[in-house]
């Protein structure tokens, strides 16, 4: 389970700590994704084919200053 902060107090310790280790001011998340490659499902044509020719979905997720996830995302397709 991810922990995210909900009060403004906590925000303030995310960006100054990032400030602190990372020389980031109002920082309050570093945010990456990543192609992840899948076998190609069944009758799904070119919903998961991506750039590099490949099948995949995109996986999107966001850290604190000390890399601890809080928040990640799955690219959903849409299904007939």
């Amino acid at each position: 389970m991810f922990q995210t902060t909900t009060t403004e107090e906590g925000w303030n310790k995310v960006a100054s700590d990032f400030l602190q280790l990372w020389n980031m001011p109002n920082c309050l998340g570093a945010i990456d994704g990543e192609l992840i490659h899948v076998q190609r499902p069944i009758r799904c044509g070119e919903q998961y084919f991506n750039y590099k020719r490949s099948f995949s979905v995109n996986m999107m997720a966001v850290v604190d200053e000390h890399y601890q996830f809080m928040l990640a995302h799955r690219d959903r397709q849409m299904t007939q």
